[in-house]
C-alpha cells in the first residue's frame, strides 16, 4: 500500500520540468569521477573544486591540480583555499595566481600540506636566506620554478647549505649566489653532488678548493646536470679542437659555463674567430690555450674590440692578426686599451703600423714593462726599436740594452723611472 501511495510522487518528478543549475554551480566542469565512485567522493570532488575556484583558479586550472592530487588524505577544501591564498600573497611575481597554481601543479605534494602553513613559512624562510635575500619578485620566480623546496623542512635546507659549502669550498657570500642561481641544489642528493666533483676531479683535473669554488660560484648547475647527456658531450667538442683533457679543465675553470652552454652557442662564438680571420682549424686551440676564458666574453665584447682596433688605424687583417697574437685583448677595459695606446703613441712614438707589429704593448705589464725599460733608455741614452723594447723576453732586453736583468731590476726597486712621469696624464 506505501507503494501505491509513492507511486504518483514519484511519476510526479519524473515529469516536472527541467530546473537549471545555480550559475555558481552551473560553472563547475563535468565530474571527473567515475560513474561508480562513491557518493561522498563526488561531494568531495565538489566541494575542492569550488575551492580551487575560489581561490580564483578557472574551472580548467581547478580540473588539472585535482587531476595531479596525490594519494592519501587531503585536508580539506577550506585548507587547499588558504594554501592557494597564501602562495597568492607570498609569491609577488606579475602574475600571483598562476604562480601559485604552478607552484601546486608542479608539486601537488603541497596539496597534503595545505594544513601545515607554519611550517612552509619556515621553509620558504630559510630557501629566501639561504639564497642571499634575493627580492621579493625574484624569490616568487624562483619557487614558482622549484616549488618542491616549500616542501624541504627549514633544518633540512640549512643542513644541505652547510654541507654543500664545505663540499665546494665556498665562502658563505659565494654560496648565496650560487644557491640563488641553482636553488634546487638543496634538493640534490649528496651522492649525486659528490659523484659530480669527482667527475671534475677525474677527468678535467679540476681539485682543489680555489678551482672548484671558481666553477661553482661562476656555474653552480654543473652539480647537478647530467654528466653524460650534457657535460661530456660539450668536453669531446673541446677535445676534438685539439685541446687535452687538462687544457679543457682549464678552459672550464676559467670559463665554467662552458659546461652547460648549448653547443650551437658556443659554435657560434668559434665560427665569428673564423669570419673575422682571428683563427681557424688548429689556431681556435692555440687561441683558447693563451684565452681559456674567451667562452665567458660576449659576442657583443669581441666585435667591440674588433671595431675598436681598426679605429686606431690599423686594417681589419691587421686587428685579426694582433687578436690572433695576443687573445687576452679581448677582456681588457676599453678604458685601459686606450691609455696603453695613447703611451705607445704619444711616449714611445709609435704609428698605426707599429701597433699592428707590437700588439704585446695592450697587454704586457705596462708599468714592469715598457714603462720601465723606456726610462731605463733614457737614463742611459739609447735607442731601442719598439719590437726590442716590448719584447717579451726580460733577457733579450738586456741584451740589446748592454745590461743585465739585475741592473734593471735594481733600477726598478730604487723607483728611477717614476721620476720620468712624473706629472704625465697618463
Amino acid at each position: 500500500m506505501l507503494l501505491l501511495r509513492l507511486l504518483p510522487v514519484a511519476l510526479s518528478l519524473l515529469h516536472a520540468p527541467h530546473r537549471p543549475l545555480p550559475p555558481s554551480l552551473r560553472r563547475l566542469p563535468p565530474p571527473l569521477a567515475l560513474a561508480d565512485d562513491p557518493p561522498q567522493l563526488l561531494r568531495g570532488e565538489a566541494a575542492m573544486l569550488r575551492a580551487f575556484e575560489s581561490a580564483g583558479l578557472s574551472a580548467e586550472q581547478s580540473q588539472e591540480l585535482w587531476s595531479r592530487r596525490p594519494p592519501g588524505k587531503l585536508p580539506g577544501p577550506a585548507r587547499q583555499l588558504e594554501l592557494l591564498r597564501w602562495l597568492q600573497t607570498e609569491l609577488q611575481t606579475t602574475d600571483p595566481l598562476a604562480a601559485a597554481y604552478l607552484c601546486v601543479y608542479r608539486a601537488p605534494r603541497l596539496m597534503l600540506r595545505a594544513s601545515a602553513l607554519p611550517e612552509l613559512r619556515e621553509s620558504l624562510a630559510a630557501t629566501c636566506a639561504l639564497c642571499g635575500s634575493p627580492s621579493a619578485a625574484h624569490l616568487g620566480r624562483l619557487v614558482c620554478r622549484h616549488p618542491t623546496l616549500l616542501l624541504l623542512p627549514a633544518d633540512a635546507q640549512r643542513q644541505t647549505a652547510r654541507w654543500l659549502r664545505d663540499a665546494t669550498g665556498l665562502s658563505d657570500a659565494h654560496l648565496a649566489d650560487a644557491l640563488a642561481q641553482a636553488p634546487h641544489l638543496l634538493l640534490s642528493s649528496r651522492a649525486a653532488v659528490r659523484s659530480r666533483l669527482a667527475w671534475l676531479r677525474d677527468e678535467l683535473g679540476v681539485e682543489g678548493a680555489g678551482r672548484v669554488s671558481r666553477v661553482v660560484r661562476e656555474a653552480p648547475l654543473v652539480l647537478g646536470l647530467s654528466v653524460e647527456r650534457t657535460m661530456s658531450p660539450r668536453v669531446a667538442w673541446l677535445c676534438a679542437l685539439g685541446l687535452t683533457s687538462e687544457e679543457v679543465g682549464t678552459v672550464v675553470v676559467r670559463s665554467p659555463r662552458v659546461l652547460h652552454t648549448p653547443l650551437s652557442e658556443l659554435e657560434r662564438k668559434l665560427d665569428w674567430l673564423r669570419k673575422s680571420g682571428v683563427a681557424s682549424g688548429p689556431q681556435l686551440a692555440s687561441l683558447l690555450r693563451v684565452q681559456p676564458d674567451f667562452f665567458s666574453l660576449s659576442s657583443a665584447r669581441c666585435n667591440v674590440v674588433f671595431e675598436w682596433l681598426q679605429q686606431q688605424g690599423v686594417s681589419a687583417a691587421e686587428a685579426a692578426e694582433m687578436l690572433r697574437r695576443e687573445p687576452t685583448i679581448f677582456s681588457q677595459k676599453t678604458s685601459e686599451l686606450e691609455l696603453r695606446v695613447q703611451f705607445f703613441t704619444a711616449v714611445l712614438g709609435g704609428s698605426p703600423s707599429d701597433l699592428a707589429h707590437s700588439p704585446q704593448i695592450l697587454t704586457c705589464d705596462l708599468s714592469r714593462v715598457a714603462m720601465l725599460r723606456h726610462a731605463f733608455c733614457m737614463s742611459k741614452g739609447l735607442q731601442v726599436k719598439l719590437d726590442d723594447l716590448l719584447s717579451k723576453s726580460s733577457a733579450h732586453f738586456a741584451e740589446v740594452a748592454g745590461c743585465d736583468e739585475a741592473e734593471l731590476r735594481q733600477f726598478e726597486n730604487d723607483g728611477k723611472h717614476l721620476s720620468f712621469y712624473q706629472g704625465s696624464a697618463l
